[in-house]
């Protein structure tokens, strides 16, 4: 008999992973960290501008001190409610927005409360302007344009009823309020807390409440060119509840203002 020949069958051996897959992977990873570190440590990674947008009261170098935010700090961690939160509390402020462009720059946009008026400080006797929430300003070192009306005998007991004017004032067309170029307070009555003096440009005095104000004013240069036409180039409009015109014999102007009005008066269509 012949003898076979046996073959050993050899086994399928496992590849073993390569170990410089391993090598190669820790050296990405060294290498990441080494470049994370270079890059939040340079300068392209820290605020190197900030620049203030929109402000025409405020001055830029003090908010920028109000601002909790310097150049050199980081780019990319920004707590905005923090870094913004005096600058909120500024009563001229109405509303901010940061925004940020790479690399290193800080754009932060201002909008301020409108300006509806002004008024003459009687203590310091400087001008000051006052925004539609109310808040007043002095305005120092700048040439102004008197294009609103101007407050005047508005005492602390008038406070209440100066904010709400300076409220509804924001909601009026400048046009309208061209003609006015004062407004004083006047004492309440029964039927109106909130009664003011308004005087025109064209010698005509204007009552009416502030709760009226925005609603009345529209019919005001219309009435005024009526007036006109009928030859009475001066006198008191009132714009209430219904709105009537009186002419004015002498007006004595001071604290007690002293008024001597005919008794006949005429209603406005």
């Amino acid at each position: 008999m012949k003898r076979q020949n046996s073959v050993p069958v050899l086994r399928n051996q496992k590849t073993k992973p390569r170990s410089n897959r391993k090598l190669l992977l820790l050296l990405f990873l060294f290498f990441t960290v080494i470049l994370f570190i270079l890059f939040f440590n340079s300068s392209l990674s820290k605020i190197n501008q900030i620049s203030i947008q929109g402000t025409h009261f405020l001055s830029e170098n003090e908010l920028k001190q109000a601002l909790l935010l310097n150049e050199g700090d980081s780019y990319f961690f920004i707590e905005e409610e923090k870094a913004l939160e005096q600058l909120k509390s500024n009563k001229v402020i109405h509303s901010i927005q940061l925004n940020k462009k790479f690399p290193g720059k800080i754009e932060i946009t201002i909008t301020e409360f409108p300006i509806v008026a002004y008024e003459m400080n009687a203590i310091t006797n400087q001008l000051e302007v006052i925004f539609s929430n109310g808040f007043t300003m002095e305005v120092e070192n700048q040439e102004i344009i008197i294009d609103k009306p101007i407050l005047t005998g508005w005492s602390e007991e008038y406070e209440d009823v100066k904010i709400e004017l300076s409220h509804v004032l924001e909601g009026i067309p400048d046009q309208l309020l061209i003609e006015i170029s004062e407004i004083r307070p006047l004492p309440p009555t029964l039927s109106y807390n909130d009664k003011i003096m308004m005087y025109t440009r064209s010698s005509y005095e204007v009552v009416t409440t502030v709760s009226y104000l925005e609603e009345k004013i529209v019919y005001l240069d219309n009435a005024i060119n009526k007036l006109k036409q009928n030859d009475k180039m001066s006198g008191r409009i009132h714009l209430l509840d219904s709105d009537t015109y009186e002419p004015i014999d002498s007006i004595d102007i001071g604290e007690n203002t002293q008024i001597n009005s005919t008794k006949d008066t005429i209603e406005i269509d």
